[in-house]
């Protein structure tokens, strides 16, 4: 397998900047917090970083205000690197890329890896769509899946924090958190629902039907209006059209 650099350098004609960062500087996003952490992995990960070098850099953003970097795609990398005390790491900052091509093909070549967790795909995909524009037939054609997992992952990024928690740790499940989702703007109906799939092991079916009991209502009112705005706009048709019969009426005699 190419490593990132060489395939970079192979489109692009040039080495990709780098830049070494401390690793206090930089912090895990909120919606990172990896709570089901295989730490032999991460120390594996830490030796392997110490002795034959980083393959892969992380890629960070600035967050101004927390004063701090924080990393898009590359948490398993900061903490090997925080594990081991290594005192840098090579990453990539979104902010200072000139060259977006770049920065893309690291960012796919990232989500293609087999190990990368939902929350991870979801910050990729977000990224591509929110740094470069791309609308979903362009993410979808890039990354090659279905327009449906494109949007089930980016509304994984709408959770509140407890329940991100719980998809990291393993207690609640992709598919339970992204219908969970659904019910955007109601984190306590959210939290609700997903602690009782928690608490009870519910499977998935049932949190499904879950959230659309409590969607039904608001489904039937929005029918409901539809309804009314149709009707409304048809009483307005038949009467328009009887005036014009009316007025052309007159005008003939």
């Amino acid at each position: 397998m190419i490593i990132i650099s060489n395939l970079m350098e192979k489109i692009i004609g040039k080495r990709p900047a780098y830049r070494n960062l401390e690793v206090d500087k930089i912090k895990l996003p909120e919606s990172d917090l990896r709570q089901k952490i295989d730490e032999k992995e991460i120390e594996q990960l830490g030796d392997s970083m110490k002795d034959v070098g980083q393959l892969q850099p992380i890629i960070v953003s600035y967050d101004t205000k927390a004063k701090k970097h924080q990393v898009i795609i590359g948490g398993r990398r900061l903490r090997a690197a925080l594990k081991k005390g290594m005192p840098t790491i090579r990453a990539t900052i979104v902010d200072e890329i000139e060259d977006k091509h770049e920065l893309i093909v690291r960012l796919i070549e990232n989500m293609q890896r087999s190990d990368l967790e939902p929350l991870e795909e979801a910050r990729g995909i977000a990224a591509l769509r929110d740094t470069f524009n791309y609308s979903e037939d362009q993410i979808v054609a890039t990354i090659k899946k279905s327009g449906q997992f494109v949007r089930d992952r980016l509304s994984l990024l709408s959770l509140p924090p407890s329940i991100v928690q719980l998809v990291e740790q393993g207690k609640l499940g992709v598919s339970q958190a992204t219908s969970i989702a659904k019910l955007e703007g109601s984190d306590q109906k959210q939290e609700t629902i997903a602690s009782k799939a928690v608490e009870r092991n519910l499977p998935t079916e049932v949190v499904v039907r879950m959230v659309n009991e409590v969607l039904r209502p608001k489904r039937r009112r929005k029918k409901m209006a539809r309804k009314h705005k149709l009707k409304k706009e048809r009483r307005y048709s038949i009467e328009r059209a009887y005036a014009n019969k009316t007025s052309t009426d007159c005008s003939e005699r």
